[in-house]
């Protein structure tokens, strides 16, 4: 894997430097510096009243899981009715280009292989079974 990101809000980034831009560091930057209408107490104490667990991180994830897994396609993300849906959950999220959700995709795949090998490099026996 490429080179990690680390942000001076403890978060990471891990991916390989090809398919990740300096536009998802622009985008974590913006959205982790404090909002200057708010104070942080307030921002906090909004987020718990209305029960908000918004994270951009898992909305990234759960987006590709949902394209791949049924085999949407990627730009199925720019789809106004798709964006007024994430919209309508949380009006500060952040939607994102279908090239994005491909790089997405590509990153939670080749973590996906690693897990895969270090599983099969760590079990001493494999079973395979036919249903």
């Amino acid at each position: 894997m490429g080179p990690i990101f680390v942000f001076r809000c403890g978060k990471f980034l891990k991916c390989n430097a090809r398919l990740s831009t300096t536009s998802n560091i622009l985008n974590h930057q913006r959205d982790c510096s404090p909002k200057s209408d708010l104070r942080p107490q307030q921002g906090l104490m909004q987020s718990f009243v209305s029960g908000s667990t918004y994270k951009r991180e898992k909305l990234r994830t759960l987006t590709a899981l949902w394209v791949t897994r049924p085999r949407h396609p990627f730009r199925i993300v720019q789809h106004p009715e798709f964006r007024a849906i994430i919209r309508l959950l949380n009006p500060l999220a952040h939607t994102h280009s279908a090239s994005t959700q491909a790089r997405d995709v590509q990153c939670l795949y080749k973590l996906s292989q690693q897990k895969t090998r270090i599983f099969l490099a760590v079990s001493s026996t494999l079973r395979i079974s036919t249903p």
